[in-house]
């Protein structure tokens, strides 16, 4: 070690005890956040450069998703590697939320790349160009609900769902973050774990505070911790096994702050014991969210209801989702290739339950032999639909724990069906979608078919095998009071959304197009359907 850097490692020590440092000065903040072994590894590559496109060499370039991922620092030319690890299954692909790369130098400049919200093409996170500019400051100074500065909490800015910037604030409380000068910050966030959280929302096109901040005297942003409750998180499996390294999430929204994202320190791995302590606000509004999940498992949602006060652990029973696979194919044979799937199911373990999708979705895809696969909840029954050029079909399967293979799903061309949406006086009704749900083919007799709108759950209905419902839908704009729908040949209910339509039936046969005056859908005499909270 050389003089000089042994006086300005002698200086800097000096200057961050006696609170004169901001925090960013120091190296960069990294969560001790484990990865999972079973999380799946990519790799994100590029070049830094500066704003006359000149390669930039020696720039610190990173990547947090969830967990802290991977640094490095580019080389002569520019160029950097970061190995991703991937945490998330959405629509059973391995996809990135919100894929970011953060670049800083010392002297004061960043750089930020985001592709979009979620990538499932890892080939997008190849040959990245991130551009460094001069930052603009945030200078931070954190307290308790007493007034007492808080050091060593972590401080960072937000940038759709991932953090951008993070650091501690120093004994003093206070702390400074950098950020491209471009970038539409969410939230600055500081998490005291069991001293408090706070956060401040940035929304609007210019993405200011959407509510007044405190500043002090110096400027510089007070943020004031909330106080909190230390509560268990438990993860177990159907036979109360505990789960370790599940992904905890929390994001607590607090009174007059606006929505909130994740709060740091509810970025956790349960330990071998299945267990992680999460810091709950005394005070919380509707909108606070809590998930815990794992790779190749579904859980259970809980009641939080009573989040702010609850001493309890909260346990999530984790079950090893199902693989499903098999095949598309026309009405020759021929494999059917690259045609979407829509998978959702509703289950039977439970009538409380008997509606609650499985979050598989669209994404779904057959490969050149027209073959698919995908990872779904036990205890379903699925209705797995296919989608290509006015053809389409759906298929209906019991799912338990063991896995389904070789599923075959003949696609049959479309029938044009038109309809009309008028109110009751006859006047056209705008906007919305026309929706056609598809009735089983063993629909119990003597049950309404508007029953697979709701579910049969009240009364002697109850009883009923609630596994023969599962959605299979097909929708249509309504424009100036008119829709035309493609859909397979089949019997259907038809409604609407956004409008409280009186629902009809009908019967779809092949090559035969449902003429529009045979299917008027009528607003019923009561208030619009309340649209479901964001």
């Amino acid at each position: 070690m050389t003089r000089l850097t042994l006086v300005r490692n002698v200086l800097l020590v000096y200057l961050f005890v006696q609170g004169l440092l901001p925090a960013w000065a120091d190296e960069i903040f990294r969560p001790d956040i484990p990865i999972p072994e079973d999380w799946i590894r990519e790799t994100v590559t590029g070049t830094v450069v500066d704003e006359s496109g000149k390669p930039v060499a020696g720039v610190q370039v990173w990547h947090m998703m969830d967990v802290w991922q991977d640094e490095a620092k580019t080389d002569a030319n520019g160029r950097f590697k970061l190995n991703v690890a991937i945490s998330t299954i959405f629509n059973d692909q391995p996809r990135i939320l919100y894929p970011q790369v953060i670049a800083r130098t010392a002297d004061g400049r960043r750089g930020f790349l985001q592709l979009g919200k979620s990538v499932t093409d890892f080939t997008l996170l190849k040959d990245l160009r991130v551009e460094l500019k001069e930052a603009r400051k945030f200078d931070v100074r954190v307290i308790d609900h007493a007034g007492q500065a808080v050091g060593d909490a972590v401080v960072f800015l937000s940038v759709g769902g991932n953090v951008l910037e993070l650091t501690r604030t120093n004994p003093e409380g206070l702390a400074q973050l950098l950020a491209p000068p471009e970038i539409r910050i969410n939230h600055l966030f500081a998490d005291g774990r069991e001293r408090g959280v706070d956060y401040i929302h940035y929304g609007g096109k210019f993405r200011r505070p959407t509510f007044p901040i405190e500043q002090d005297e110096q400027g510089r942003i007070v943020m004031r911790l909330a106080k909190v409750h230390p509560l268990t998180i438990r993860a177990v499996d159907r036979r109360s096994n505990v789960v370790p390294d599940a992904m905890v999430r929390f994001a607590p929204r607090l009174p007059g702050k606006g929505s909130s994202c994740l709060s740091f320190y509810g970025r956790l791995l349960t330990n071998d014991d299945g267990e992680a302590t999460i810091f709950v606000p005394l005070k919380i509004e509707e909108g606070t969210t809590l998930y815990c999940s794992k790779l190749g498992y579904f859980s259970h949602a809980q009641d939080m209801s009573d989040l702010a006060t609850r001493t309890q652990p909260i346990t999530y029973v984790f079950e090893k989702r199902v693989p499903v696979s098999g095949k598309v194919i026309f009405a020759d044979g021929t494999p059917a290739k690259g045609v979407a799937l829509r998978i959702q199911g509703r289950g039977y373990a439970a009538p409380e339950e008997s509606w609650e999708h499985n979050g598989i979705g669209l994404a779904v895809q057959t490969d050149a032999e027209g073959r698919f696969e995908a990872l779904v909840r036990p205890e379903r029954c699925l209705s797995i639909q296919a989608f290509r050029d006015g053809s389409s079909n759906v298929v209906y399967q019991i799912v338990r724990h063991s896995p389904i293979e070789d599923l075959v799903l003949t696609l049959r061309p479309a029938t044009d069906v038109k309809g009309k949406v008028i109110d009751t006086d006859g006047k056209e009704v705008n906007g919305g979608m026309a929706r056609f749900v598809r009735i089983p083919d063993d629909f119990p007799q003597g049950v309404p078919p508007t029953s697979v709108l709701t579910g049969p759950l009240k009364g002697e209905q109850k009883q009923l095998p609630l596994l023969q419902f599962p959605d299979a839908r097909w929708d249509a704009f309504i424009v100036h009071g008119k829709y035309i729908a493609e859909v397979p040949p089949g019997k259907y209910v038809v409604t609407a959304t956004l409008h409280a339509v009186q629902p009809i039936t009908v019967e779809v046969r092949d090559g035969q197009p449902v003429v529009a005056d045979d299917l008027i859908a009528k607003i019923a005499e009561t208030a619009p359907r309340p649209m479901p909270p964001k």
